[in-house]
């Protein structure tokens, strides 16, 4: 039987401190799981023990079946989705540390710490991709006098 294809978080490993570590992410990979490990073009161990991180440069995280992902963003379309899922998650730094033995895990958006506000938002509404343009991109985009002029 087949393994159903799934997509991971590949990130990049930085020690801080004694048991503390940052996990950025740098990529997607889609694969599958086997055992502690996710096969895909190279293996890489699954962030599931503090050991595991802490032996590896980078990990594989936050690791989705293709068919549950489409069903979160309500789209079928797999290389979209992989795409869709990775700017989801491309800005979002995992800290990892180790307290009595047990993995803590916790998800900081860069973004909200930088204050930025996104330029774009994608969104998929009734299985139509859709970008949505913050008020100063729009406003930019109104301000042009030539519409060869616009970038997409």
């Amino acid at each position: 039987m087949a393994k159903e294809i799934e997509y991971g978080i590949k990130y990049l490993k930085q020690n801080v401190a004694d048991n503390h570590i940052i996990l950025r992410p740098v990529g997607i990979m889609s694969g599958y799981r086997e055992g502690n490990m996710f096969v895909s073009t190279e293996n890489y161990p699954i962030a599931d023990t503090f050991a595991a991180i802490n032996e590896s440069t980078y990990v594989i995280d936050n690791i989705y079946p293709v068919t549950d992902l489409c069903a979160i963003y309500d789209y079928d379309d797999p290389d979209f989705i992989k795409d869709y899922y990775y700017e989801d998650e491309k800005d979002i730094i995992v800290l990892v540390s180790e307290n009595a033995g047990e993995l803590v895990k916790k998800r900081v958006d860069v973004r909200v710490i930088l204050g930025e506000v996104p330029v774009e938002t994608y969104l998929a509404q009734k299985n139509d991709p859709v970008v949505t343009l913050n008020v100063d991109s729009l406003n930019a985009l109104l301000r042009l006098q030539n519409i060869n002029d616009m970038r997409i």
